[in-house]
């Protein structure tokens, strides 16, 4: 109830002040359950909590949009315009195909084209100044700052209150994997995420950025103090969630801090090499599990998945795609068909295997053509490395495995403050003042 009554507040406060109200929801999904279910009848698909906020922030900004065209330059098409456009047309293909029917399959649909494609655009035009990006900024430190110290405590307590309550607002439930079976592994930091990968690929993607910031955009930035402790306590958290896809994530998205070229480069190593001393009497006891990226022995002590298993989910996959190779199978297939091959698919810990079962090839080939667009294309467009780190650490972990409740929002405003910080966006935009003149 929570989260639906912050929701409505934010959607009206939209009608007065869309800008502010539309950054707030920014901050807001970093907190949020977005599978909270708003009407939950039998006999028709519930609606979720990101349903009606995305939804509802598309309709008011048809009114509002005329504000915000004056950021408009020679670049104003979303870079991810297309390749969002193809993955949610496939969206749509699969209701065709599904097994649950076209009209099960239908609201799940609907869901992308608002929450993963439109309010994608939205963001792009809405979140386009400096003062815009400060703005999240500020707010992203304060919430992760509060979130580590939270997570730290149910560590150490082994508590975890919000994801108790997050668990009840939808029907399912939530599974509660941060505990932790084997007990090499034990309790696995959660925070207030839903799942320990998408902790740590968040709390990861949040410290690289912050450090590259602060270190090479200067006083530009408020709360640096605050900003080094949460920066601090990212990693630690990250390590604390003890899975090896928030460590691999956080390893890879450092790229973007290395630039061998400038002196401020070794002051960021230093400073990661002094948070992993520092902070070792807390996870020397699972270094099994950061030793296991690398050492097949520490591998098999800590358990998880392997490279065996993968090959088996890929094979089940494939032979799975068979019952429907063109639009896939749909989002709840594995609730509605039973034989020997489901058992195999298990978590599906590839956006790969995901695809080709969900939403067939045309799914498949639609995304590959995300991750080209985001890993390639973006990067050498706009002469930006530091977005090729970014998106080659996302993609390439989800090819490994899967990234449950990642928030995606993080990774756009990201990737966006990047490209709207290149010198080939800024000239796009001075041409585009000199014609208005």
């Amino acid at each position: 109830m929570v989260f639906i009554v912050i929701g409505v507040m934010l959607l009206l406060y939209s009608v007065v002040n869309y800008k502010k109200a539309f950054l707030l929801y920014m901050l807001f999904e970093i907190i949020w359950f977005p599978n909270t279910k708003i009407i939950v009848l039998s006999g028709i698909p519930s609606i979720p909590l990101y349903l009606m906020t995305s939804f509802g922030f598309f309709v008011i900004y048809l009114f509002k949009k005329q504000k915000y065209e004056k950021y408009n330059s020679k670049l104003s098409i979303c870079p991810f315009f297309y390749p969002l456009l193809f993955v949610t047309l496939s969206r749509f293909i699969t209701c065709f195909f599904s097994v649950a029917g076209f009209f099960d399959e239908f609201p799940r649909a609907l869901g992308y084209l608002f929450y993963n494609f439109l309010e994608v655009m939205i963001m792009w035009n809405i979140v386009e100044t400096e003062d815009d990006f400060k703005f999240l900024i500020k707010g992203f430190v304060l919430i992760f700052f509060i979130a580590e110290i939270y997570g730290l405590v149910g560590y150490i307590t082994q508590s975890n209150i919000v994801f108790e309550y997050k668990s009840s607002l939808t029907p399912e439930g939530l599974a509660e994997y941060y505990y932790g079976k084997d007990s090499e592994r034990g309790y696995r930091l959660c925070s207030i995420f839903e799942h320990p990968i998408g902790a740590g690929m968040t709390f990861g993607l949040l410290s690289i950025f912050i450090i590259y910031l602060y270190f090479y955009k200067g006083k530009k930035y408020p709360y640096k103090c605050l900003a080094f402790i949460t920066c601090t306590l990212g990693i630690l958290c990250v390590i604390l969630t003890k899975m090896r896809a928030g460590i691999l994530f956080t390893i890879f998205a450092s790229g973007i801090v290395i630039k061998m070229s400038n002196k401020k480069t070794y002051k960021i190593i230093i400073l990661l090499l002094s948070i992993l001393v520092i902070t070792f009497p807390l996870y020397k006891n699972y270094l099994n599990i950061v030793l296991s990226i690398f050492d097949s022995n520490a591998s098999s002590k800590v358990g998880g998945s392997n490279a065996q298993m993968r090959f088996e989910q890929l094979s089940a996959s494939i032979e799975l795609m068979k019952l429907s190779p063109i639009g896939g199978l749909g989002e709840r297939f594995m609730v509605l068909i039973k034989n020997q091959y489901i058992d195999k698919i298990l978590a599906m810990e590839s956006f790969i295997f995901e695809e080709l079962c969900k939403h067939g090839l045309v799914g498949l080939i639609s995304t590959i053509y995300l991750v080209i667009i985001s890993v390639f294309k973006i990067p050498y467009k706009f002469k930006v490395r530091e977005i090729f780190w970014i998106s080659f650490a996302l993609w390439g972990i989800y090819t490994l495995t899967s990234i449950p409740f990642f928030r995606m929002n993080l990774y756009y405003i990201v990737v966006f403050y990047f490209i709207k910080n290149s010198q080939l966006y800024i000239e796009s935009k001075i041409v585009k003042r000199e014609e208005d003149l």
